[in-house]
């Protein structure tokens, strides 16, 4: 990949134009400054050796009139003095230069990361339900944290690359002026000393991509883990699993000292290289060129002083190898994303759902396969009551829901929300317009009033205590040390499951959706936790009169349900009260039989 690639690839990732060109700015300005300073040495040099005869100097000397020129224009006489002070300003014009790059570039640097990282947050949010739940979270965590921080290290290595290539360019420039002949020479002998390096590019770069490889198995490996704690303790695995997470470890070390090697082999390497090309540069314009010996003496200061900035350049093409890799992976990753962003093709908006909600003909296979999990979906869910839907594990049931929000895409047909087809709905207007309870409570470690303002962002607080209310959250929230201000830690660790339930549904109540889906709500609770969600449920239907969707798999949940409906193998089986369904549906009377 070309070093323009690499520069392309950064914008994309949010680079800013201006600053990088502010951090070019300065890196000529201190070259520019520093070459002049370096300059000065002949002038000094030529007025210590004409014993201050300035006279002589302006008709003998080349440069010293138009040099006694450009100091008259700033008020100064030629002197010794003049020189010196000069010097001191233009090293202190240096250094100020260089004191601004260095903040400009940590400033573009974490700039970037966190474009970085707010992008790909922001993308994965806005990606469709698909691409989000086949990707691995391991592998996103480890491209936020260990790939991440690379991307700033690859930044800086692209700056002080054009930054050395710009102050390369002047360098060359002062040393054209003082010797054409030694500057071809050097060009070539640099050129040159350059070729057994590029080999270790090679190997820098495929070490990088293994130690990207090494970092997304481990993290991923980590991420599953910390969620199977239990399951690990129970099983009786630790020993395993630590025996796991030490290769994981390993591989991570053993790949990152491969880049480590790699780069330290490049850094000691060049230091010899450069010399051994300074001693023939230095043995060409003594015995060859018969160089004066002030400009010999200007030429090889010149020449140190580029020591360091090719050393720097090795090291800043190591960099670059050895991290480019990392950024591919988040580049792509972000690529990815918005090509898989969530549609909003709609162009109406949704007030309110008065009649009903219609499915025509509807059914949904998932993308490249050939399993159809609905086919020809034809049902009414009137407005305003309770509708369940029930079967066997694997009928649809998720899927059918899924498609209201508009999480899934119908393969075929058509769903109504009174009238209006689903899919010319403004995606915000018509999720705006449904809350939504998971079977599992996804509680975030924050505050109570925090988590039920997930709802609605600007709930005041009698909004919340009211939906708290209606949740029948409001007795467990105000026992607790600090009420509604209580931290309820990590996934609601410090409440029951029931509690997390009611908290979930004030949650999903509190601003007040016309419709209100709920995905098998009290399959993880116990009777009397099931009993107080079902008194809640009803007084959120009297009060605020919603179209309640439930899916469960317990008669006790749906069984006064307005209507209900009976998916199995992704048809309609049939629908009814629970009373009627008894009579016609064998499957729906022997769960009854087995739940009494």
């Amino acid at each position: 990949m070309s070093f323009t690639r690499y520069f392309s690839m950064a914008l994309e990732l949010g680079l800013e134009k201006s600053m990088f060109i502010k951090v070019v700015s300065l890196s000529v300005i201190a070259t520019l400054v520093e070459s002049l300073g370096l300059a000065m040495i002949v002038p000094i040099y030529q007025y210590m050796n004409a014993n201050g005869d300035i006279e002589w100097l302006l008709k003998n000397e080349k440069y010293w009139l138009e040099m006694q020129q450009v100091f008259a224009v700033a008020g100064l006489q030629l002197s010794l003095t003049t020189f010196l002070l000069t010097a001191m300003v233009l090293i202190i014009i240096r250094q100020a230069a260089a004191f601004l790059r260095l903040l400009i570039v940590a400033k573009t640097r974490e700039a970037l990361k966190q474009h970085v990282r707010e992008s790909v947050f922001s993308r994965y949010l806005a990606a469709q339900t698909h691409y989000q739940h086949k990707m691995a979270k391991g592998e996103l965590v480890s491209e936020l944290t260990n790939e991440l921080q690379k991307v700033g290290v690859l930044l800086v290595a692209i700056i002080s690359l054009i930054t050395i290539i710009v102050n390369l360019t002047i360098y060359l420039t002062f040393l054209f002026i003082t010797s054409w002949q030694m500057t071809l020479i050097s060009v070539a002998i640099i050129s040159l000393a350059m070729v057994p390096l590029q080999r270790l590019q090679t190997q820098t770069r495929s070490a990088g991509e293994k130690s990207v490889a090494a970092n997304s198995e481990a993290t991923s490996f980590v991420v599953e883990r910390l969620q199977m704690g239990r399951v690990i303790r129970l099983a009786g695995i630790e020993t395993v699993e630590k025996t796991r997470m030490s290769r994981h470890a390993a591989q991570q070390f053993l790949t990152m000292m491969q880049v480590e090697r790699l780069m330290a082999i490049a850094a000691v390497a060049v230091e010899p290289i450069i010399l051994a090309m300074v001693l023939v540069m230095l043995y060409i314009s003594v015995v060859w060129l018969n160089m004066a010996t002030i400009t010999l003496g200007l030429f090889l200061i010149i020449i140190v002083r580029l020591l360091p900035i090719a050393r720097d350049f090795v090291k800043a093409r190591q960099i670059i190898s050895s991290t480019i890799s990392s950024v591919e992976v988040i580049y792509d990753r972000l690529r990815a994303l918005k090509v898989h962003a969530e549609p909003d093709d709609g162009s109406q908006v949704l007030d309110n759902i008065e009649n009903n909600i219609q499915f025509a003909k509807v059914s949904f296979k998932y993308d490249g396969t050939d399993t159809v999990v609905l086919k020809d979906i034809s049902i009414e869910i009137p407005a305003g009551k309770t509708t369940a839907i029930i079967g066997p594990s694997g009928a649809g049931k998720s899927t059918l829901i899924d498609l209201l929000p508009r999480l899934r895409k119908p393969s075929a047909g058509t769903i109504y929300f009174d009238g209006q087809d689903l899919a010319d709905i403004r995606l915000a207007s018509l999720r705006r317009n449904i809350s939504y309870v998971p079977q599992e409570p996804q509680i975030f470690d924050a505050s109570i009033a925090d988590h039920i303002r997930l709802g609605k962002a600007n709930a005041t607080m009698d909004e919340i205590r009211d939906a708290a209310r209606l949740a029948g959250a409001t007795q467990f929230i105000e026992a607790l040390p600090h009420g509604y201000e209580t931290v309820v830690g990590e996934r609601g660790g410090r409440l029951s499951g029931g509690q997390r339930q009611r908290l979930d549904l004030a949650r999903a109540i509190v601003r007040k959706a016309p419709v209100l889906i709920m995905d098998e709500p009290t399959s993880n609770l116990d009777p009397e936790s099931e009993k107080d969600f079902l008194n809640a449920l009803g007084q959120i239907q009297r009060e605020l009169k919603p179209t309640v969707i439930v899916v469960a798999h317990r008669l006790s949940t749906i069984r006064h349900a307005d209507k209900i409906i009976i998916l199995s193998n992704g048809i309609v089986e049939a629908s009814g009260r629970h009373e009627e369904l008894i009579e016609i549906s064998k499957w729906y009377k022997d769960l009854a039989v087995g739940q009494a």
